[in-house]
């Protein structure tokens, strides 16, 4: 038996002790939690801000652990390793994975945290655990498929892990994989949370040679100069002729957006210049409509709009 924080209502986490963890199955790898941490994209379905109609299921997708037991099969991972789980697992083999539309694969638990199979591996009683972002990390024990399941050094601190499962993922993938950075580009990032300040990292490391932050938030700004931002910007210090200030007349080629509301959206679009490429990462609920942006400036510009989900990763790679 494990313990675990259960989802039984909007708003409400329910900390339980019987639940039932399986073996692992061939193929599959069970984790020791021990460290995981709390996503926006969590507390968005904790708060009933991106709806689900399942209760009693599992949030929590920023896991690092240690593996405990391994299914049959697999022979690159070994008991004791110290490891980080990410939601998204490519097989590499699949139409999907063929198609680079890694979170689509059709291998993995999918956002209900179910396997092929039917099964999730938790219950609780006779009643299957539902795992709402597909790790189900707020548990003692979880078991996911080891293309999940990356090994880490065990000189990297587990607390400080946790956050490549998902923002450091999705952050440095929405530069590298998709809008595909290289030295001397120039780049605006809205919105320094985690996934905000891996992205900068992330420009920093490609080279470009002008990075813009954007957020409300004073510590954050000064966070990101630290971590590489040349120029940081308070939302409502950002003019319309702020890019071409900082990046020349052409304004920034890239602009990455990891809050996706109308107000950042056309902030976005309109700081980048033509040919330019707006990355958008924030996940919102599924009936919220594209709004801040205007046709004529995305096809007179020639400028490209691209979704980003946990950065087009493949975590082992």
């Amino acid at each position: 038996m494990a313990t675990a924080a259960l989802l039984t209502a909007p708003g409400r986490l329910e900390i339980v002790d019987d639940v039932e963890i399986e073996e692992p199955r061939a193929g599959e790898v069970r984790v020791r939690v021990e460290w995981c941490g709390v996503c926006h994209s969590d507390l968005h379905v904790l708060d009933d801000e991106t709806p689900t109609a399942v209760t009693g299921g599992l949030l929590g997708h920023e896991v690092a652990g240690v593996v405990d037991v391994l299914g049959a099969g697999v022979t690159d991972l070994e008991v004791g390793d110290h490891v980080v789980v990410s939601m998204i697992g490519p097989c590499g083999d699949c139409e999907a994975c063929f198609n680079g539309a890694t979170a689509a694969c059709t291998r993995q638990y999918g956002r209900g945290g179910v396997a092929a199979d039917g099964s999730t591996r938790l219950s609780r009683g006779a009643a299957p655990i539902t795992r709402l972002l597909r790790v189900g990390g707020f548990v003692e024990y979880t078991v996911v498929q080891q293309e999940c399941v990356v090994r880490i050094s065990k000189e990297l601190p587990l607390d400080l892990a946790t956050v490549l499962a998902c923002s450091g993922q999705t952050g440095f993938g929405a530069v590298t994989n998709i809008a595909e950075v290289s030295a001397g580009d120039t780049i605006v990032v809205i919105g320094l949370g985690g996934v905000g300040l891996a992205a900068v990292q992330a420009a920093r490391i490609a080279g470009a040679t002008v990075i813009l932050g954007i957020d409300p938030i004073a510590s954050r700004r000064a966070l990101a100069e630290r971590l590489g931002a040349t120029a940081t910007r308070a939302p409502q210090d950002v003019t319309a002729h702020l890019g071409a200030e900082l990046a020349g007349p052409q304004r920034f080629r890239h602009a990455i957006d990891t809050v996706s509301n109308a107000a950042t959206l056309g902030m976005g679009a309109g700081l980048i210049g033509p040919g330019g490429t707006l990355v958008i990462l924030g996940v919102t609920a599924p009936t919220t409509p594209l709004e801040g942006l205007f046709t004529a400036d995305l096809v007179l510009g020639q400028k490209r709009v691209l979704g980003c989900y946990l950065g087009s990763s493949i975590p082992r790679r």
